[in-house]
């Protein structure tokens, strides 16, 4: 795994405070079960690559604009927007209430703790948002956002990593399920709309910068050895055989783990991207997920004094963990 291109990603998220209908209908099919997941988690893959284009083409034509003016200050010169396309690469797919009109989805990225949020046009063949709300997962919960204190899933101060990860992504998928499942959930999209305003989406950007910086630590001259560890481990998580990752991971349960691991497809693998990289007092801990599967989540801890890392699987939802214990070891 090349780190150095996942870094210059952050370095320059950090710098900056033709429709694919066609496309859609080839390959939704090959998604999932139901056409409008389809739809909306192939939108995913495509707007992690080309996330401007992508999403505007997708929208309605009013919405489409509203999203090329609200990005525009995360856009850069040469077109590209990193911020987007980090947020893309590992955000999940929420599917709320859903009827032949209309209805709500989302795509949230607990490492970064936002949420874009959609209210869709299911009128035509393929869905489309008609609007939509991009903000900060603290207001979205119903809390308080303060950069001065992040998400505990981007930087965990009174909990450990995994269970910061954890509990901050089911606190938001509840909010969500309790709120966009029943009959009301238009009512309550509206809601959020009211307090739409420029400053949640440069609430959204902070909350990017936060997570791009603790990747651009390992850029710091006194970090030559994290960042050689951070492409040593992804490159065991990519093509890694049980038998060398075996010898390099220790951890309760970690032959399990590993046999599970490696069984799962090799697109699936070689599509891992460091997330997380934070440097702790006793150990630091190098955080992974999967493009292709956002509901994946590794974390490799390495102690401080000499001692082999830990590598610790988890799953952010119970609906995946079920599919992923269906798949056999090796």
């Amino acid at each position: 795994m090349k780190t150095t291109k996942l870094l210059t990603t952050a370095a320059l998220i950090m710098g900056c405070a033709g429709s694919m209908q066609t496309a859609f209908a080839g390959n939704a099919q090959n998604t999932v079960g139901n056409p409008f997941e389809g739809n909306i988690s192939v939108m995913r893959i495509f707007a992690k690559e080309t996330p401007v284009k992508t999403v505007k083409d997708w929208m309605s034509k009013a919405a489409g604009a509203k999203w090329e003016k609200m990005i525009r200050p995360t856009v850069l010169e040469n077109g590209s927007a990193p911020l987007l396309k980090n947020f893309f690469a590992t955000a999940v797919v929420f599917t709320g209430s859903q009827n032949e009109d209309s209805g709500i989805a989302a795509f949230y990225n607990v490492w970064q703790d936002s949420i874009l949020l959609f209210q869709m046009d299911n009128s035509e063949r393929f869905s489309a948002p008609e609007n939509f709300i991009f903000l900060p997962g603290a207001v979205f919960r119903g809390e308080k956002f303060n950069a001065e204190k992040p998400a505990q899933s981007i930087f965990p101060t009174t909990k450990a990593f995994d269970l910061a990860i954890i509990q901050t992504y089911q606190a938001t998928k509840k909010v969500f399920d309790s709120k966009f499942s029943g009959k009301k959930a238009m009512a309550e999209f509206a809601k959020y709309l009211k307090n739409d305003s420029d400053g949640m989406f440069a609430d959204v950007t902070v909350n990017a910068y936060l997570n791009a910086k603790l990747l651009a630590v390992l850029k710091d001259p006194g970090n030559t050895a994290a960042l050689q560890e951070a492409d040593r481990f992804g490159d065991l998580l990519q093509s890694g055989s049980l038998g060398e990752l075996e010898k390099v991971f220790s951890g309760k349960n970690v032959k399990s783990m590993l046999e599970k691991f490696t069984a799962f497809p090799a697109e699936t693998r070689k599509d891992i991207v460091i997330t997380a990289f934070l440097k702790g007092k006793n150990q630091s801990v190098y955080a992974y997920s999967s493009t292709l599967w956002p509901e994946l989540a590794i974390l490799v801890s390495v102690p401080k004094e000499n001692g082999k890392p830990s590598f610790l699987m988890l799953f952010l939802n119970d609906t995946f963990a079920q599919q992923i214990m269906k798949i056999k070891s090796k």
